[in-house]
């Protein structure tokens, strides 16, 4: 019969009443009743935790070891650069580029690495870049800073720049890194060359839309002005009472006010903008042939590298392809442009260059005490919570019997 206090049934010695609260040993009881269950069920409890725990950590202990590798470039990137960097080197297209002679190289398994990281993060482990000194934790940081401040913070330029590339096994890492340098020094730079010969062609084609633009307006303000020139002669050559001369006039704005001046040197004002007009329209028609020849040459430029890209083009391919190009013109003015052209490529060749050619390879710390008490509790929760299933399933069974 159940008294008042709650009552312990069963042989087992398990709970089968909640105990009286009103008791101050009542919890104690409870807690006994839990710990006997899984004293009893301490077999289980190790197979299901301790043992895979213990096969967690011979995994990870025993695994093959991660290296890292990283290489320093001396060079300066301001926020708006190290963007345009990232977005080049984890493009689909370069990373495809970069699997393919991964595969072309036995690096295979690597390769797989890269096609089957999902996640920003995944392809950042294998391959990450900063800068130093990193204008991006300024901008992040809880100091509030006004809007031309951050301007400023923006265009701070760091001058290192940090590529961490992260493989196995340690006699693969030379090869790998061999691969992976040569992506970011020889075929990363061309897409930036790509881009900014887009925008050059861009730039001159505004150019001679500005020009043809204003054509017109100018030619319709010369013919103005030879016309006004033509009957202010006609005016003098009529006969004028006096020239102005020994009268001393002062004027702001001679271009608003040459009206008021003596007729002769109404003359002389109008003959001045006349030819000003003319020479600006030679030098419009100079910059826009010039402005043309350029197109001609940046498009071919552009071309060139965007019919090449999918097969691996490098930097050096193209300043070889430039070298050609040169000897194709003979102007001045168009030779001095490609060879300054020349000399950028070859300055962004020089400082594609890492600080240390060679620098030490480092083993990842595997982390497996960490992963094994993580595991560990995993499982242990899991087990425990399982012993109590085990039991009341048990105790049911027992019942209905």
């Amino acid at each position: 019969m159940a008294g008042t206090r709650g009552e312990v049934s069963g042989s087992d010695g398990v709970a089968k009443a909640v105990p009286d609260r009103t008791s101050g040993g009542g919890s104690e009881i409870n807690v006994a009743d839990y710990l006997r269950v899984i004293w009893r069920r301490r077999r289980f409890l190790v197979i299901a935790t301790v043992l895979p725990t213990v096969l967690v950590w011979l995994v990870v202990s025993l695994g093959p070891r991660y290296y890292k590798v990283t290489y320093t470039y001396q060079t300066r990137l301001d926020e708006k650069g190290y963007r345009l960097l990232l977005d080049k080197f984890y493009s689909a297209e370069n990373l495809d580029d970069l699997i393919s002679r991964l595969k072309a190289c036995g690096l295979s398994a690597y390769a797989r690495k890269i096609a089957s990281a999902s996640t920003e993060a995944g392809l950042k482990w294998l391959v990450s870049f900063t800068v130093s000194p990193s204008y991006f934790d300024v901008l992040s940081s809880s100091t509030r800073v006004t809007a031309g401040e951050a301007d400023k913070i923006q265009q701070i330029k760091g001058t290192l720049l940090m590529m961490t590339i992260t493989g196995r096994p340690a006699g693969d890492m030379e090869q790998l890194c061999s691969v992976i340098r040569e992506g970011v020094e020889s075929v990363v730079p061309v897409y930036s060359l790509k881009h900014e010969l887009n925008s050059s062609v861009v730039a001159m084609k505004s150019a001679m839309v500005d020009i043809e633009e204003s054509r017109f307006a100018l030619e319709l303000e010369l013919e103005s002005k030879r016309a006004a020139l033509e009957k202010l002669k006609a005016v003098k050559s009529a006969g004028s009472p006096t020239d102005g001369s020994g009268i001393v006039l002062q004027f702001n704005d001679l271009e608003q006010t040459s009206e008021y001046l003596p007729l002769s040197h109404q003359i002389q004002a109008y003959e001045a903008k006349i030819i000003k007009l003319e020479e600006r329209m030679k030098t419009d028609e100079k910059s826009y042939a010039y402005y043309k020849e350029l197109l001609a040459i940046n498009e071919r430029l552009f071309n060139e590298i965007r019919g090449k890209m999918s097969s691996h083009y490098t930097i050096q391919e193209f300043h070889s392809f430039l070298t050609g190009v040169i000897k194709d013109y003979e102007a001045r003015e168009l030779t001095d442009y490609l060879s300054a052209y020349i000399k950028r490529v070859e300055n962004l060749i020089s400082t594609n260059i890492p600080v240390i050619e060679k620098p030490r390879v480092y083993p990842v710390a595997k982390e497996g005490l960490k992963k094994t008490v993580i595991v560990f509790v995993g499982l242990l929760v899991v087990g425990v919570g399982g012993v109590f299933v085990m039991e009341g399933v048990r105790e049911r069974t027992s019942r209905a019997a």
